[in-house]
């Protein structure tokens, strides 16, 4: 008898340290993440300063796998960042402060070239744009109308003024955020990207 309890004893033991956890842990799939920063007139200045400050943030809170694209938008979108990791922030904060604000008041549609950047990449997929409030006032952009019919996921950051107070709106694939504040930027964006390429 207490052969046989010896054994079972040990079995259990060895079967408790070698049998496979049912917690087990899943890979994190890779993230590409494509940033927009509105660059027309209505952001010149601090508001222009704090996207880009926002920008970097987003770009630190990423893994080192995840990859990065960077697009500068106004009447004339172009991308500044066609590919950058983490690993390069030395040369994307170079890069994205060379963005510079226009005198066009006009927004053309960006969401073009980020569903270009993002069409066969085969990682979790998400924008950000960062942009002042009133640029959807014409509708929805086509390229975000486009976007939104495919696995990307979206977030759209306002600057809503001091008069309103920041809200957050979740449609499940995407995420409007209106900021009362430039200057909060940074952590909205931050957050933002936790949640949304955890």
């Amino acid at each position: 008898m207490r052969f046989i309890l010896l054994i079972s004893i040990t079995l259990f033991a060895t079967t408790a340290h070698t049998a496979p956890s049912s917690r087990t842990v899943a890979k994190r799939k890779p993230a590409a993440v494509v940033f927009v920063i509105d660059r027309s007139a209505s952001m010149a200045g601090k508001k222009l300063e704090h996207a880009k400050q926002a920008v970097l943030a987003g770009i630190e809170v990423l893994a080192a796998d995840d990859v990065v694209s960077v697009i500068a938008a106004s009447a004339k979108s172009r991308v500044v960042v066609r590919y950058g990791m983490k690993s390069q922030r030395h040369y994307l904060a170079k890069v994205i402060g060379l963005v510079a604000s226009t005198d066009d008041e006009r927004f053309d549609d960006p969401f073009e070239d980020a569903h270009v950047l993002l069409a066969d990449d085969k990682r979790r997929r998400h924008v950000v744009l960062i942009t002042n409030a009133p640029v959807f006032k014409r509708g929805v952009p086509h390229g975000l109308r486009k976007l939104a019919k495919t696995d990307v996921t979206l977030t759209l950051i306002g600057l809503a003024g001091s008069d309103r107070p920041t809200r957050v709106v979740d449609q499940g694939d995407w995420i409007l955020v209106l900021v009362d504040d430039s200057e909060s930027l940074p952590r909205v964006v931050e957050t933002a990207l936790r949640s949304a390429v955890p």
